[in-house]
């Protein structure tokens, strides 16, 4: 657990070709463990402000606000609700946040064409595939992604490699973490002075996932990512 803690100040990707499944499980374990109790914490901290502001009429109740924001049923039937939040959406994500997170051309020109992809209205509803604009972004992700990957010198990849790589971790977790404020609508302006309490376990979130993709490997983050997601929806439904 110690690792992972010190993790976060010093981080540098070690996957050990000779590291023995064992090991990887003691990692998993301890991810699970440490999301838990990050879970618990945060839990308590929005659980109290909401008290408060509920108390001196501040703004509407945040709980439901967020309810209301992330639910996929507002969109999805019932099936493609749980695909999309329990596999392709933790999917997308750990390719687009931590992929990249071993720097290489190809790496950072899938990680950022999908990030643009998903963020200019990249989706898989069944009424959104194969019309126009679903193809005319797709073509422009791949247009961007062989851009960057021509664009990219061996250079930039050094210097995210080793000078400036604590820079590269942190701000893939914080964009990771605030990306998760559209889970809150309407976004008011004392939301946004609340967000980092409000965000603070998708944070613990993004730190347990880079931790594990830089220490397992991707599939490991992918994995659990789809693990965590999955048990959420079964606590808390969409």
């Amino acid at each position: 657990m110690r690792d992972i803690f010190n993790f976060i100040l010093h981080p540098s990707i070690q996957l050990l070709k000779e590291d023995n499944i064992r090991n990887k499980l003691i990692r998993f374990k301890n991810c699970i463990l440490f999301s838990i109790a990050s879970l618990f914490i945060s839990s308590i901290l929005i659980y109290l402000i909401n008290f408060v502001i509920n108390q001196f009429g501040i703004h509407p109740n945040i709980i439901d606000i967020h309810k209301k924001g992330r639910s996929l049923l507002n969109h999805y039937s019932f099936t493609q609700a749980w695909l999309l939040s329990a596999f392709i959406g933790p999917v997308l994500e750990e390719l687009e946040f931590r992929l990249l997170l071993n720097p290489c051309r190809i790496t950072i020109a899938i990680s950022c064409s999908l990030f643009y992809w998903v963020h200019n209205g990249g989706s898989f509803k069944t009424e959104t595939l194969l019309t126009a604009n679903f193809l005319f972004l797709t073509i422009q992700s791949l247009f961007f992604a062989s851009f960057l990957y021509y664009l990219i010198t061996e250079t930039v990849i050094e210097e995210l490699k080793h000078y400036k790589y604590k820079l590269l971790v942190w701000g893939t977790i914080l964009v990771f973490t605030f990306v998760h404020l559209k889970n809150f609508e309407p976004l008011t302006f004392p939301l946004l002075l609340l967000s980092p309490i409000l965000l603070l376990y998708i944070f613990f979130t993004g730190w347990v996932l880079t931790y594990l993709r830089l220490r397992n490997g991707i599939l490991w983050a992918i994995i659990f990512h789809i693990l965590h997601n999955t048990s959420l929806n079964l606590i808390k439904g969409f």
